[in-house]
């Protein structure tokens, strides 16, 4: 699982790099570019939650850069949180990342209570 440690501006629409790694067995999310590379080919799931300050927005899954999956919300004030989960099969060595629309900006860690703005994968079934 990683996060966000503070919170983020989104002044262009762009690949969403989590800088706070708590979990990563196997190390393969990348802090420098936002990927999880899969290190065996299979299904897996991946799940992102967020909150914005913002009251409409729109996210993406990539797998290799290619849109796979996406979500829009709209809420009419406040701060929204909502979160989004993908099934997918992932050959061993493909990336999986999170592009985010700009505007607005993302909460990141809130003091003891940990992560507002988080990513996980995880193998389902190896082929």
């Amino acid at each position: 699982m990683v996060g966000l440690s503070a919170n983020k501006d989104l002044v262009s629409t762009e690949v969403l790099v989590f800088d706070k790694v708590y979990i990563d067995e196997g190390g393969n999310y990348n802090v420098n570019n936002g990927a999880y590379v899969a290190p065996v080919s299979g299904v897996y799931v991946f799940y992102y939650n967020g909150r914005r300050t913002d009251t409409g927005f729109q996210e993406w899954f990539l797998l290799d850069g290619t849109r796979v999956g996406n979500f829009y919300n709209y809420h009419d004030g406040g701060h929204p949180s909502y979160d989004a989960s993908i099934l997918l099969y992932v050959e061993a060595g493909q990336m999986v990342q999170m592009e985010i629309q700009s505007g607005g900006s993302l909460y990141g860690q809130d003091g003891s209570e940990g992560p507002l703005t988080w990513f996980y994968g995880y193998l389902v079934s190896a082929s």
